[in-house]
């Protein structure tokens, strides 16, 4: 009797078995795996991981090794791959303090373009891309538009009375292009600069185009 009733109860007793590793499996995999425990999988959250890839297992519990009772289930945690990063407003920050505000954000320094501004100081940033307020991965690269020293004006030189090829070359010396050349009659020589717009001495930014009139022969 004593021997029948042992052997009824270990029957009836219910079986403990050992938590597999699931981490870094597909829920898939982990099933199968599971499966050959009598254990169940259950899917309790997802969450972003930096190192486990998305729609692997991140987390896991009971941990592996554990003891547990058959057709128990096993608590995973979903990973929706790497966290999602913001790009900071740009546009008005110094370069060097954006800078370091990428760094913290786990995003890269990117080509730097510099442009001309007539709303930011030189060394300001004027524009970003992606934009400002993007959401994307860590990693991402950024370029940026930063304002420049604005030119200085130079002095536009005396063309009239040199040749017009002279005068073209002293255009181009001078840091300015050659605009409309226009060929006239005049009462002078042929093949000389007459007339130039700007006027000699006047103020201009290096690269203004310089108009001028030659004479032409009959």
């Amino acid at each position: 009797f004593f021997v029948l009733d042992y052997v009824k109860r270990s029957k009836n007793k219910p079986k403990v078995v050992s938590v597999p590793q699931v981490v870094g499996l597909k829920p898939s995999q982990a099933m199968e795996v599971l499966d050959g425990r009598k254990l169940r999988l259950q899917i309790i959250e997802r969450r972003a991981d930096a190192t486990v890839p998305a729609g692997q297992i991140c987390s896991q519990h009971p941990l592996p090794d554990s003891k547990v009772l058959a057709h128990s289930a096993v608590n995973v945690i979903l990973s929706s791959g790497p966290p999602k990063v913001t790009v900071p407003p740009c546009v008005g920050v110094k370069l060097q303090d954006y800078t370091t505000q990428l760094v913290k954000q786990k995003l890269k320094l990117g080509p730097i373009s510099h442009v001309a501004s007539a709303d930011q100081k030189p060394g300001f940033i004027v524009g970003c891309e992606p934009k400002s307020g993007t959401v994307t991965k860590p990693g991402v690269t950024v370029r940026l538009q930063v304002a420049k020293k604005a030119a200085e004006e130079k002095e536009v030189p005396k063309l009239t009375g040199k040749s017009c090829r002279k005068a073209k070359k002293a255009i181009e010396e001078a840091g300015f292009k050659v605009g409309k050349v226009k060929w006239r009659m005049f009462d002078a020589p042929p093949y000389l600069c007459m007339r130039q717009d700007p006027k000699a001495g006047t103020k201009a930014k290096p690269g203004t185009e310089i108009n001028i009139q030659c004479s032409k022969d009959d």
